[in-house]
């Protein structure tokens, strides 16, 4: 069930102030929180947000992944997906 889905990611500095933040699993309600503040304790860098393995993604994580891509730009740094 998607409901009970965790996601599990790996953040992976691959050149000063850029980063590969790899996601797998449902990125849904009642998990994005603690992507949320994995993304936002990091220092601002270049992000590639890598979902390749992620299932199944609900509104509130597509909320998420704006918001974090909104911030990224905010801070003059380049977030993709």
């Amino acid at each position: 069930m998607v409901n009970d889905a965790e996601i599990t990611f790996e953040i992976i500095e691959s050149a000063p102030d850029e980063r590969i933040f790899k996601m797998a699993g449902a990125l849904i309600l009642s998990n994005i929180f603690n992507f949320q503040d994995k993304f936002r304790e990091l220092p601002a860098a270049n992000t590639i947000l890598d979902i390749t393995q992620v299932s199944y993604v609900d509104s509130a994580g597509i909320g998420c992944i704006v918001n974090d891509m909104s911030r990224a730009r905010t801070r003059e740094k380049a977030f993709f997906w």
